[in-house]
Order: C-alpha cells, then sequence, then structure tokens
C-alpha cells in the first residue's frame, strides 16, 4: 500500500463514510497504529447530519489514491 501525502485525494471505505476526501494532516510517527486513526481527511460530503467534513481513517481504510 502506497502511502498518502498531503493534500492527496483519497478514496476511503468505512463504516460511516465511503467516498472522496483530501488529506490534511498525517501522524507520521502513529502511521502504522491502525486504531489511532492516523490520517486525517477534509471530506466531500458530511458523513452525517452534523455537517462535519473533519474525518480521521488508518491506511487501511484507504482504498485509492488519486483523483476523483
Amino acid at each position: 500500500m502506497k502511502v498518502p501525502e498531503l493534500n492527496d485525494r483519497v478514496l476511503v471505505d468505512t463504516f460511516y463514510y465511503t467516498g472522496w476526501g483530501t488529506v490534511e494532516f498525517i501522524d507520521k510517527p502513529n502511521l502504522y497504529t491502525n486504531q489511532f486513526m492516523p490520517i486525517q481527511l477534509i471530506i466531500d460530503e458530511p458523513y452525517d447530519k452534523s455537517g462535519q467534513l473533519t474525518y480521521r481513517v488508518n491506511l487501511k481504510d484507504i482504498q485509492e489514491i488519486g483523483t476523483s
């Protein structure tokens, strides 16, 4: 699995959200500790009714790196 970089577009598939987002932050010391959710995204559409667009994922949740 290729590791995403800042500002990369990624396709994620999680229990709450499936769709595209942009990498905003990577917690590099904890990148391979999946339970810490080390990758922060700005997603394209809210994952619930709160309107929240910031979403944390781990490497296993990233399906594709590229353009949407």
